[in-house]
């Protein structure tokens, strides 16, 4: 199953359907540039740094690609926050598991005492 703008997606779940609806609205650069320019004039206002901010922080979480969330926010956060979204993001998922290897090494007497 190809998720590409430019092609339909054959099928009946609702997944394919979902998907076929944003690729027949996101087709018109218009509609893209849009929502590009609404995304601009809101980062304006505090509330949309802080909003854009916390979209940064959830693009970094693995359940997105990282390269899907550098894509939607290029150009739209400056970079020390950008930096520090990814440090959070990245941290909510990788220091459980350094946690929870380190107590399963101590459980089993494995690593070096």
């Amino acid at each position: 199953m190809k998720l590409t703008i430019q092609e339909k997606i054959k099928g009946n779940n609702i997944f394919v359907r979902i998907i076929n609806i944003m690729n027949s609205y996101f087709k018109k650069q218009e509609r893209l540039a849009r929502i590009s320019l609404k995304w601009e004039q809101y980062i304006e206002r505090r509330t949309g740094r802080i909003t854009t901010f916390i979209f940064a922080i959830f693009c970094y979480i693995p359940v997105i690609p990282d390269i899907i969330g550098t894509r939607i926010l290029y150009k739209k956060i400056k970079l020390p926050y950008l930096i520090i979204a990814v440090i959070i993001g990245k941290s909510t998922s990788h220091i459980p598991f350094i946690f929870l290897g380190k107590t399963l090494i101590q459980l089993l007497g494995i690593g070096v005492k």
